[in-house]
């Protein structure tokens, strides 16, 4: 149904190990598969289930198996899902060929969503595995070994992550999809960064569904993300923080606007497309008291500095604007909306010496078109 060039998989070596004695009785003892490269994407998936039915018996052919298994002597899927298909006939059929161990070696898994290397996981992942076909049974663990991988386009970062890739060949269940689970020592986000991170991620044929979790700030940050397959990948997720300290968060991420210092719990809530952000809400609350700094008026507060003018009157407008910047709070919570580069939000802190109330209005200030042209008409009154 897809695009019929497209690589689901590539191989470059098979061994296929039997006896004379095994060969009289229809019996393989092993294939060995070198270096495979598996694209996994829809036409994976479907290439799968499509032989799963076959297997079944919903989708009748003139061709008997060990033919098809020859015809996909390239495809270590085809391989797979044909030894386990001849393992499944011999214990109905007593006469089927048996293949008794799957083995691969140095296999690299190519995350390619519409056959194409998705953006920013260019570099694959190494995997091995051995595994006894077995009682209508097919269990492939790829062990992934620690490693950096850094995705340059989006400033994602994941150090000493390593991990491990479930493939479930949906042979007798419906279930058609490739489970990986990983742990990280840091992931980093431009300057932001967590430890001991844990992620795993499901793929099938409609799009990769994820979660994740880890240590920050002395605190905890956890979340999901579902992105699909269609044009634009468009996608959806949720990021929840308990008991995270905001003072070097807000010093990374708002360095010219604005300083939190203290803990907070927070979610976000986010929804878009690789083009643009659709709409995102974000809520958060203090779990500790804290200070409050609108880092943004420090130039100005520089210009009335006493070492700038010494006048009465600009000193009180200092220490006005030095209570205005600065706020110590016992109970603080916000939240805020954002379509794409613009949104609203509203600010609230409650001190020892009063409250803060702040509304937040954020424009997206880039020129996006040429200015039109118009022709106006110019009355007597404008004119003079």
């Amino acid at each position: 149904p897809y695009e019929p060039l497209r690589t689901v998989a590539r191989l470059d070596t098979i061994f296929i190990n039997f006896t004379l004695e095994g060969l009289l009785s229809r019996r393989i003892d092993k294939v060995e598969i070198v270096s495979p490269t598996i694209y996994v994407g829809e036409d994976l998936f479907w290439y799968v289930d499509y032989y799963r039915k076959f297997a079944a018996g919903e989708i009748h052919t003139d061709l008997d198996i060990p033919a098809i298994a020859a015809a996909g002597m390239g495809n270590p899927i085809a391989v797979m899902i044909a030894a386990e298909t001849v393992a499944n006939e011999a214990q109905n059929s007593g006469g089927a060929w048996v293949v008794d161990t799957l083995q691969v070696h140095a296999g690299k898994l190519v995350l390619a969503p519409k056959g194409v290397p998705l953006p920013g996981f260019r570099q694959p992942f190494p995997f091995s595995f051995t595994t006894r076909l077995a009682e209508g049974k097919f269990d492939a663990e790829f062990e992934i070994p620690p490693d950096n991988y850094v995705l340059e386009d989006v400033k994602l970062e994941f150090r000493g992550m390593h991990g491990k890739v479930l493939f479930n060949l949906p042979f007798k269940t419906k279930d058609n999809n490739l489970n990986e689970t990983f742990w990280v020592d840091q992931i980093r986000w431009k300057q932001i960064h967590m430890e001991k991170a844990h992620l795993s991620v499901t793929y099938d044929a409609n799009g990769v569904y994820g979660k994740f979790g880890g240590e920050a700030y002395e605190g905890y940050i956890d979340g999901a993300f579902d992105i699909y397959n269609d044009t634009t990948y468009s996608w959806d997720g949720w990021i929840s923080m308990t008991g995270v300290k905001g003072t070097e968060v807000t010093q990374k991420m708002f360095p010219s606007y604005f300083l939190l210092d203290g803990k907070i719990n927070g979610t976000v809530v986010a929804l878009g497309n690789m083009n643009e952000l659709f709409q995102a809400d974000l809520k958060f609350s203090n779990s500790s008291p804290g200070r409050f700094s609108i880092v943004a008026l420090n130039d100005m507060i520089k210009e009335f500095s006493p070492e700038v003018g010494a006048a009465l009157t600009d000193q009180i407008t200092r220490i006005g604007l030095e209570t205005l910047r600065d706020f110590d709070y016992d109970k603080a919570e916000g939240e805020g909306r954002f379509y794409g580069r613009e949104g609203t939000g509203h600010l609230k802190f409650l001190g020892p010496v009063g409250a803060r109330n702040i509304d937040v209005n954020v424009f997206d200030h880039r020129w996006k078109d040429e200015p039109k042209k118009t022709t106006a008409t110019i009355t007597s009154d404008a004119a003079e």
